[in-house]
């Protein structure tokens, strides 16, 4: 995310045309949205696989880490 922040705001900085430019804006924001679902699915892969495919297994390591944090 750290990557996105910087090309915001060296396109804000460096490129004075911006807000008139539809190529400029369309591009930073397909590399925001690119950017926002990486890291959606870096958080979630492994919880989501866990529970399509050994979803009991899963449910019971979830339980146990609940117990053990006295949630």
């Amino acid at each position: 995310m750290l990557i996105l922040s910087v090309i915001n705001t060296v396109c804000l900085l460096v490129v004075h045309i911006y807000p008139a430019s539809l190529g400029w804006r369309t591009a930073l924001a397909y590399c925001n949205h690119i950017g926002a679902s990486t890291g959606y699915w870096i958080v979630m892969w492994e919880p989501t696989y866990n529970c399509l495919f050994y979803r009991e297994d899963y449910l019971a390591y979830w339980v146990s880490i609940l117990k053990e944090e006295d949630m």
